[in-house]
């Protein structure tokens, strides 16, 4: 097994950060890389999108388009006039998914992440049918 550099671990991956401005003023920190399939990872409370560093090295690697964001009030994501909460949550994914103009997607979420795919079909039950 390889040994890991501390900044690949904790470092913002390469690439370019995408800031996606949100109506309430929020804006999102985003990134996107690889071509194929599209997967979109969401963290946890408390996380950015540096908790997907070695897995999304590896989707890359095996062919995957990968889709982190800092979610509202995390990592370099900021928090606007609309406060937090589900339906804010799944207002800002949607957003992600159509500024990266997702048409079908795989969303992979660890904790809060998970619960966005439920807030995101309870808001949005037209985006079931591509995620």
């Amino acid at each position: 097994m390889s040994q890991v550099s501390l900044d690949t671990l904790v470092g913002l991956p390469e690439g370019l950060s995408t800031f996606i401005t949100r109506d309430d003023g929020t804006r999102l920190r985003c990134m996107a890389d690889g071509e194929g399939p599209t997967l979109i990872l969401a963290h946890g409370i408390f996380g950015d999108l540096r908790v997907f560093n070695l897995l999304r090295g590896r989707l890359i690697g095996r062919g995957c388009r990968v889709i982190l964001f800092d979610q509202r009030g995390h990592g370099a994501s900021t928090i606007g006039a609309d406060g937090l909460g589900a339906r804010q949550m799944a207002a800002d994914c949607k957003a992600v998914l159509e500024h990266f103009d997702v048409q079908d997607a795989v969303l992979l979420g660890h904790s809060m992440g998970a619960f966005l795919s439920i807030c995101l079909a309870e808001y949005f039950p037209v985006l079931s049918g591509y995620l």
